[in-house]
């Protein structure tokens, strides 16, 4: 459908498909086609929960990571957000880019109800089925470590925060 440009129709068998219409409909929020799908899916979720997500910096860097490895990251860590924000006070969840000179960094941040308690820059899943969940910080760490980057976890005042930093070639 995209080769013979039936984007109407290609709107509508993605939506179709997913169960979910706002895949179809991505608003260009950071410039990276792939975080920006995934935003405006988490977005209008997070939308109608009452948190509210921004988004905010310099994110052209994006392009040196593949759009699966976006997806994989912007996912987890907005999955996590909107899970983690749940309960808390004047609910937030906050996404910045930034491109340093040897460096680029990615951070997002979200209220949280109560201090979250990390140990060797990991927290447990609160889940009670940990077969099935848990697996989205390793997925993160998959990709940042692939780029031979880094991340670091904390939260201090309720607030959580993940800062992934991926070095300049």
């Amino acid at each position: 459908m995209c080769n013979t440009k039936q984007y109407a129709q290609m709107d509508s068998y993605i939506s179709e498909l997913s169960g979910n219409p706002m895949l179809s409909k991505s608003f260009c929020i950071t410039g990276n086609p792939a975080a920006d799908t995934v935003i405006s899916i988490k977005k209008a979720h997070a939308d109608s929960v009452g948190i509210r997500l921004t988004c905010d910096g310099d994110f052209a860097w994006l392009s040196h990571l593949s759009p699966i490895d976006v997806c994989a990251v912007f996912s987890n860590l907005l999955d996590n957000a909107l899970e983690g924000s749940t309960g808390a006070v004047n609910p937030c969840i906050t996404i910045k880019g930034k491109d340093h000179a040897h460096f680029y960094a990615l951070m997002f941040s979200n209220n949280v109800p109560e201090n979250i308690k990390i140990i060797n820059n990991s927290v447990k899943t609160s889940k009670k089925d940990r077969k099935h969940h848990g697996f989205g910080l390793s997925s993160i760490n998959s990709v940042v470590r692939k780029y031979n980057g880094s991340y670091t976890l904390k939260c201090k005042d309720m607030v959580f925060c993940v800062q992934a930093v991926f070095p300049k070639k």
